[in-house]
C-alpha cells in the first residue's frame, strides 16, 4: 500500500494557473517525480497502483483532476497510433462508457523514450468530459497519466494538461531536451486492464469528497 504524502501546491492569483511556481512531488516507491502546478491539491489515497491524485483547491469545483496510475508490464511502441487508440476506446466501452469518442492521438519524444497520448470524450455522471490519457513505458512497467476536465472548460486547461504530462519524469531517466508532441504512425501493443475504470473511480471519488467537504452540488 502506498502512503500518499501531503503536499500543498502553491496558490496563484489565477484559477488553475497554467504556468506558475511549482513544487516537485517525488514518489520514490513507484519511481517518478512531477512538478505540481499551483491551484491544485493532492488527495490522500491508499492504493497499490495510484501514485498521485490531484483535484482543484477551490471549494465547489470537481474538475480538472489528474492522476498517475502504475501498472506492471512492458509498453512496446511499435504499432500505429490508431491501433493503440482503438484498444483504449474498447477498454472504456468495456467499463460502460458506450459513447466514448477519440478526439486525437499521437506519439511524442521525451529524453530517449517515447510516450503515447490520446484525448477522449465521454459522459460521466451527466457531464460531458474530455480526458487526456498518456501512457509512459518505464523499466518493465508503465504509468498511466489521466487528466480529466469538462469539455466546455477543456480549451482553458489545455496548457495545464500539457504541462503536467511534460513535467512527469521517470526516476533514473535523463531530463528531456525535446518535449514537443509530434503525430506519428507508430504506437504500442498493450493490455490496459482497469485504466478506464480507475479514471472513472477517481473522478467519482473527487466528486464525492468535494461534495462532502464543501456541501455543494456538483
Amino acid at each position: 500500500m502506498i502512503a500518499m504524502k501531503t503536499l500543498i501546491a502553491l496558490a496563484c492569483t489565477a484559477f488553475i494557473p497554467l504556468i506558475c511556481q511549482a513544487e516537485t512531488f517525488v514518489n520514490g516507491e513507484q519511481g517518478f517525480q512531477i512538478e505540481l502546478p499551483g491551484g491544485m491539491e493532492m488527495v490522500q489515497m491508499e492504493s497499490p497502483v495510484v501514485g498521485l491524485a490531484l483535484r482543484p483547491e477551490e471549494e465547489g469545483l470537481a474538475y480538472p483532476t489528474f492522476n498517475v496510475i502504475q501498472q506492471s508490464g512492458t509498453l512496446d511502441l511499435s504499432r500505429s497510433t490508431r491501433e493503440i487508440a482503438d484498444e483504449l476506446l474498447n477498454d472504456y466501452r468495456l467499463v460502460g462508457f458506450s459513447d466514448v469518442q477519440l478526439l486525437s492521438s499521437f506519439i511524442w519524444d521525451v529524453s530517449n523514450a517515447r510516450r503515447f497520448t490520446a484525448t477522449l470524450e465521454y459522459t460521466l455522471a451527466g457531464k460531458r468530459l474530455c480526458s487526456e490519457v498518456t501512457l509512459v513505458p518505464a523499466h518493465g512497467k508503465r504509468f498511466i497519466l489521466t487528466f480529466i476536465d469538462t469539455c466546455e472548460n477543456g480549451k482553458k486547461t489545455n496548457d495545464l494538461s500539457k504541462a503536467l504530462r511534460e513535467r512527469f519524469q521517470v526516476l533514473g531517466e535523463p531530463q528531456s531536451a525535446h518535449r514537443d508532441g509530434v503525430p506519428t504512425s507508430t504506437s504500442s501493443p498493450l493490455t490496459i486492464p482497469l485504466i478506464a475504470g480507475a479514471a472513472a473511480a477517481l473522478t467519482l471519488l473527487f466528486i464525492f469528497l468535494r461534495r462532502k467537504a464543501a456541501g455543494s452540488k456538483i
